[in-house]
Formats: C-alpha cells, sequence, structure tokens
C-alpha cells in the first residue's frame, strides 16, 4: 500500500510466512511490517525514515544434535527396521505411565519419536526491529549534508520442556528440566555525513566525508532447573536441585571516520579512493585506534579504442582494499557458552551478534564443579595488553569483455587475500599458569581466480536461449609462522610457512607398505600413539573448484530455466557413517557384507549357546610377535622388526565397529557433489487477456528446489557445509547429526497493477 504527492510519500507493506516443519509438530511462522515515509519540507530539506518490525514463532524446534534428544540419532544411528514407528503413536501406553513414563521399543538409548514430538518442547519466540531517520539538507548545488540515526534491536525467547522419563546423557535420572534463554540486542548508530557531486565537460566528481558512533548493548541469561519435583510442571519453583543459571552482558562502541572520492575523466577511466578511521573498544588501550584505506580503478577500453569489430564491449578493472578490527564474534550463543562454559543439556543456538568476545582479558568464571557446591575459575589465556588489530588486504584484477554483438561475454578475476597478521591463541608453557595468549601472528596468501562465461547460443524469431556458466578456484596457505619453532599446530597436525592451510591430519588405520590394515593380538585394528603423533595427513578440506551452470529459455509467453552446480574435491568427515556403523544401524553393517554375515553368525550362536561367539575377522594381518615403534611423524619404524601375518583372530562384531570408530581418517569422503538446484517453468499471461481485468502484468511460475543431489554419500548433504576443518560441526552452530535436505516444490502468482 502507498502513497505519494509533492510534499510527502509513504509505503506500506506487511508479509506473512507459516511453515510446516518436516518433523510432526514443528512449524514456524513469521509475521513481517515494513514502514517507509520520506516528507519534503522545502525542495533542499527532507526527512525520510524506515522501519521493519519482524515477530518469529515457532512452538516447536526439533534438535539435530547427538544423542537420544535426536530424531537423526534414533533413527539413523540406532534406529533399527525391525518396527513399525506407527506403533509408538501411543506413547503413554503400557508399562508405560501417563506423565511419568514413556513406552518405547528400548529404554537404553533412545526415545520414543511421538514423546519427544509432542512432550518434549521448544519454543521459539524473536523480535526483530530495524529502523532508520536521515534528515538531508542541500547546501548548495551539488553539496548535501546528511544526519542519520538507525537501530538495530532483537529480543529472542527460547524455552525447554523436558518431561519425566526423557533419556539425556546430561541427565542420566531422566527427572525431567525447564529452562529458559534470554537474549537483547540493540546496536544503534549516529552519523553525519556531507556529499559532494560535481561533473563538468572532462571530469565528474563525487566526494563523501563523514563521522560515525555506534553503540553495541546485548545481554541474557540463561536459568535451569536440575531436576523437577513434580512432573509436569515447568517452574523454577519446581527444582529438586538449585537452579543452574547465568548471565552475560557486553559493550561495545566503536567511533569513526570515513572519506571517499570517486573521480571520472571523460570516458577513459573512473578512480575511487577510500579512508576509513576506526575507534574500537573492544581493544586494549594505545591500540583502539587504526585507519585502513582502499583504491580501485575501472577503465571501459572499447569506448576509446578502436578494437577489432567482433568485440563488442571491453572493460579493465583492478582494486585494493584493506580492513582492520579485532576481538569481535559475528555469532553468539546462550549465556554459558558466550562465558566459555560447557552445555547443560540443550543444543546450542547461535544468533547474530558483532560484538565484543572478552578473549583478551583476565577474568573469573564460577561453575558447580562438584556436587552442585560453586567455584570459580580463573582464566586459561592471560591477556596481552599489547595487542593490536587484525588485517586483512586484498588486491583484485578483472577483464570483461563481450564479442558478437553481445551474444557472448565473459567476466574473469583474479584476487589476492593476505590475511594477516591475525589474532592468533598462541600455547605457553604450563609452568607460566597459562595455557595460551593471544599474539599478533599467522599471516596465510590465498590466491585464486573466477571465471563467468555469459551466452546466447540461440536467438531465434521467438525463441531464445540463455547459458551462464561460472567456475571459481583458490588457495590458501601459510605464508608468515612467527612462533619461534616455525610452526603451529591445526587440524590436527604440524603446519610450516608454505603448507595448505586446509591440510587434515587424523587417526587413521596403520598399514603394511603393501597398505594392509595392522590387527593387534585381540584382532581389532591396531592404536598408534597418541595425540598428534598418531595422527596422519589424509586430504585437504577444501574443495579444487566450484562449477554452476544455468540454462534460461524463452519462447513466446513462455519460460523455462534450470541450474547445475557443485564442488571438486575436498574431504569431510562423515559423523552418520560412523556412528551409524557404531550403532549397527548402516547398510554396510547387514545383509551380505562381511559385517552382516558376522552379526548372523553371532545372533545364532546366541540363539544355540546363549554366548556370542566372536565371528568377525578383519582383512589385513596380525601382529604375531614384536613391538612397534613409532618415528616422530607417526610411521611405524621397524617394519624389520616385526612378524606379520594374515589376520585369523576373530573379534566381536560390535567391538570391531567401536574400535574403528576411533579411526576418523576411516570415515572420511569426498566433498565432490553436484545438484540440480532450480527448476523453473513460466507463463506470462497475454496482455490481451489481462488487460480486461485492469492488471498490466501477470505470469504463474512452477518452481522446484534442490530436485536432485549427486555425492560420495546419499546420508551426507556436503553442500551445507563450508569449512575446511574435518569435522562439519566445527563450523560456529553447526549440529554434528544433520536433518535430511529436502525438496521443495512451490507455484508464485505475479501480478502487477
Amino acid at each position: 500500500m502507498g502513497y505519494s504527492d509533492q510534499k510527502a510519500d509513504l509505503r506500506l507493506s506487511y508479509t506473512n510466512t507459516s511453515q510446516k516443519g518436516i518433523f510432526p509438530n514443528t512449524k514456524l511462522m513469521i509475521n513481517n511490517v515494513n514502514l517507509s515515509v520520506g516528507y519534503n519540507f522545502t525542495k533542499k530539506l527532507r526527512l525520510e525514515g524506515n522501519t521493519n518490525l519482524s515477530l518469529q514463532n515457532s512452538p516447536n524446534i526439533p534438535e539435530s544434535e547427538y544423542g537420544p534428544n535426536s530424531y537423526v540419532y534414533s533413527f539413523g544411528v540406532y534406529g533399527g527396521a525391525h518396527f513399525d514407528v506407527r506403533d509408538l503413536k501411543d506413547y503413554w501406553a503400557k508399562p508405560g505411565v501417563k506423565g511419568i513414563q514413556q513406552f518405547n521399543r528400548e529404554y537404553g538409548r533412545t526415545n520414543n519419536p511421538y514423546f519427544m514430538a509432542y512432550e518434549w518442547l521448544r519454543e521459539h519466540n524473536k523480535t526483530d526491529i530495524y529502523s532508520y531517520l536521515t534528515l538531508s539538507y542541500e547546501v548548495a548545488e551539488g553539496l548535501k549534508l546528511q544526519a542519520r540515526g538507525s537501530m538495530t534491536s532483537w529480543d529472542l525467547f527460547r524455552n525447554e520442556k523436558m518431561p519425566y522419563s526423557a533419556e539425556h546423557y546430561s541427565v542420566p535420572d531422566r527427572a525431567g528440566n525447564y529452562r529458559e534463554d534470554k537474549r537483547k540486542m540493540l546496536d544503534s548508530q549516529g552519523d553525519f555525513l556531507a556529499t559532494y557531486t560535481k561533473k563538468t565537460t572532462d571530469f565528474s566528481i563525487d566526494v563523501l566525508a563523514g563521522a560515525s558512533a555506534r553503540r553495541l548493548a546485548y545481554n541474557s541469561s540463561y536459568l535451569s532447573t536440575n531436576n523437577l519435583i513434580i512432573p509436569g510442571v515447568y517452574s523454577f519453583s519446581n527444582s529438586q536441585n538449585p537452579l543452574v543459571g547465568y548471565t552475560f552482558r557486553s559493550n561495545m562502541m566503536v567511533l569513526a571516520a570515513y572519506s571517499s572520492i570517486d573521480l571520472g575523466y571523460k570516458k577513459y577511466f573512473t578512480i575511487n579512493l577510500t579512508g576509513h578511521a576506526d575507534k574500537l573498544s573492544t581493544l586494549p588501550v594505545g591500540s583502539q585506534s587504526y585507519f585502513y584505506p582502499s583504491a580501485s580503478i575501472i577503465s571501459t577500453l572499447s569506448d576509446y579504442i578502436n578494437l577489432p569489430k567482433f568485440i563488442s564491449f571491453a572493460k579493465v578493472r583492478g582494486s585494493y582494499a584493506q580492513v582492520q578490527g579485532g576481538l569481535v564474534s559475528s555469532q553468539i550463543g546462550a549465556s554459558n557458552t558466550a562465558l566459555g562454559l560447557p552445555d547443560w543439556y540443550d543444543n546450542q543456538i547461535m544468533t547474530t551478534y558483532d560484538g565484543p568476545t572478552y578473549g583478551n582479558q583476565n577474568t573469573y568464571t564460577t561453575t558447580l564443579p562438584y556436587n552442585n557446591l560453586p567455584g570459580a575459575v580463573y582464566t586459561s589465556s592471560v591477556a596481552n595488553s599489547s595487542l593490536k588489530p587484525f588485517t586483512v588486504t586484498s588486491t583484485e584484477y578483472g577483464f570483461d569483455f563481450y564479442v558478437l554483438n553481445n551474444r557472448l561475454g565473459a567476466d574473469i578475476t583474479y584476487f589476492q587475500t593476505i590475511n594477516g597478521p591475525q589474532i592468533f591463541s598462541r600455547d605457553l608453557a604450563p609452568s607460566s599458569g597459562f595455557n595460551a595468549q593471544n599474539v599478533n601472528d599467522i599471516i596465510t596468501k590465498k590466491n585464486g581466480i573466477e571465471f563467468s562465461l555469459k551466452g546466447a547460443p540461440v536467438v531465434k524469431n521467438n525463441f531464445r536461449w540463455d547459458v551462464l556458466v561460472n567456475y571459481a578456484t583458490f588457495k590458501e596457505v601459510f605464508d608468515e609462522i612467527n612462533d619461534p619453532s616455525g610452526t603451529i599446530i591445526r587440524n590436527g597436525g604440524v603446519f610450516r610457512v608454505g603448507d595448505r592451510v586446509d591440510k587434515i591430519f587424523t587417526r587413521a588405520y596403520l598399514r603394511t607398505t603393501n597398505g594392509e590394515i595392522i590387527h593387534g593380538s585381540n584382532g581389532l585394528p591396531l592404536v598408534g600413539p597418541s595425540g598428534i603423533q598418531g595422527n596422519s595427513f589424509i586430504g585437504y578440506g577444501n574443495n579444487d573448484f566450484t562449477l554452476a551452470i544455468n540454462n534460461k529459455f524463452n519462447y513466446k509467453n513462455f519460460t523455462f530455466s534450470f541450474q547445475v552446480d557443485g564442488r571438486v574435491g575436498g574431504i569431510i568427515y562423515n559423523d552418520l557413517w560412523t556412528n551409524g556403523v557404531r550403532g549397527g544401524a548402516d547398510a554396510s553393517t547387514a545383509g551380505n557384507t562381511p559385517y552382516g554375515i558376522a552379526r548372523l553368525a553371532e545372533w545364532e550362536s546366541f540363539k544355540k549357546n546363549g554366548v556370542v561367539t566372536p565371528s568377525y575377522i578383519g582383512a589385513g594381518v596380525i601382529l604375531k610377535s614384536g613391538t612397534v615403534k613409532f618415528d616422530n611423524n607417526g610411521n611405524i619404524s621397524n617394519f624389520n622388526e616385526l612378524t606379520l601375518a594374515p589376520n585369523d583372530k576373530a573379534a566381536n562384531f560390535q567391538d570391531y565397529a567401536v574400535a574403528t570408530s576411533s579411526f576418523t581418517g576411516e570415515f572420511t569422503h569426498s566433498r565432490t557433489f553436484a545438484k540440480l538446484r532450480e527448476i523453473t517453468l513460466g507463463y506470462n499471461l497475454p496482455t490481451s487477456l489481462t488487460s480486461k481485468f485492469k492488471v498490466k502484468k501477470a505470469s504463474l511460475t512452477f518452481v522446484a528446489r534442490n530436485v536432485l543431489y549427486l555425492g560420495a554419500r546419499s546420508d551426507l548433504d556436503v553442500d551445507q557445509y563450508l569449512s575446511s576443518t574435518l569435522l562439519p560441526y566445527n563450523d560456529l552452530g553447526t549440529p554434528r547429526l544433520q536433518s535430511p535436505s529436502v525438496r521443495s516444490f512451490g507455484i508464485n502468482l505475479n501480478i502487477t497493477f
């Protein structure tokens, strides 16, 4: 809804979204209101503002963590195919007791899924507000002054009702719990800036100068019962033991001065220069002020050079930019996590933050270390009063061109990013009384290219086919390490200058020179040294390159498009695969597989004798005599002193499966995947029809997304994980077990009056 005249203008919109979840009793509702207003006091003085209000509510959010509080854990790790889940709908059936004891197929590791869906509830409510108000005054032709104020605010409330008999590893007595997680943030900023625009026959100039003050205020609280007295009464007064509570508050101030200038000369080039000076309160006194610049140039060669006729357009560009900052985090969890304490019994939900981390302060943290009695712990990382801001410097060069009357074009970009000196946590000798200290160290260098090809292979009569292909690749290496040892420990291994930052080291099987697995006298895989010495380099985490292809077809009033994209290279650890093997739910542990055959034989022996006869013989060799020795890299150094023979020692399948799960490297696979990302089919209604209803334009479009996925394994959608670390849940806020990816299908109706 909108209104405008010579003095004022107004626009009001409302959006409602209601989405049903893929798990029972889950949904998300969003109500959004946006209001934009403007008023012209005079031709030179204008006031305008905008407010956006978003209300989110979900009566229940499912877990996807590792543990019996997760559906994925219950079905994909320790679930079985020997029962019909619909038989569990009556979750209070005998031997269950309503309100006290759930009925389940087993009571050791999982919960009744319907009990989880309708009794174990996690409510989510969030209010987001964004507003700004700008007063602008045109002092003279081309010169404008502006005063701006903006505010971003959100208020989050989440609670969790854990019923009696709910199985959770952190609440072993199954006495239920109730907790509340409250978070509030107010981020306000005031700006004053002046802009000047001037254009002559030869030159064009745009200048901006301004100053701003930003203040962030954040506070959160976390309060939980410690076992319920009365089942089903979710109140803090109903706690058997002392309540568990944490509070966290933070404040941050950023003062900034900034300027930029755009200078264009005829049709030859445009240059942009910027400068930014900040004073950031999170850094130590003496290092809070810093300056960082940027510069770029663009020149359209085809405007002033007589190029060959088949070249329709050609442009070159280059840029340099630097950013500095420090001790600020983009996301934050509940109060206990913000304080550096472990979770109580719930999964962490991360929220946007962009506030201080307090990772460079000496503080005390209070906990309940023993028998619910309070204790205080001093920080293990000593503060560094000389810490300076981190620095990231980027350069980029590009060339864009079109040929054959704009039928074929390409954008080619080369980029380099120097990340550092970073704010890096360096280990300290335990004799110092601390474990680590933040220092300015570690510089990495990233080089990459991105290439886009655009074309229209067919343009004929009422038919047009457009294609867009995008390719990108990069590699990042350590360029400088100032630790006295010349090394750092990361991703389970030791890194030196020149190493790629995404090298991954982890525990893998000990093998002979021929690649055979070595077993101990118990028939289980032999274990190497502890710590990083027992880890091996197994590959790189980052993809080698990404590729996307989009095709769009237009025929008269019909449109059809589809996009295929994916990433190639890199490895990732599959947690569901590991635990599925350990729990016997993975397909490799059943049927006519080595594991499956052994399981059946052990089951038959148990039915016959009441005792399990170990039946699994691992492929490889067994150590008959000798003591294994290792070099500094964790490799066996004395094969000539060992007696090895084909493995003939049978082990219990369960013992073998559990033993293999500790060899993380054996449960990695490629990050390579391809997706049929989107398909659309649309129809534009003819104007001869829409005009009868006083409609300017109308279209109907069918949209399908995530239509097809092809990867190394179907139980892990690697598209959701971008980190170069081995473990996907090292990505901030990413759960250990992934909920199934979904396809979506919908119809869009767009009408313009």
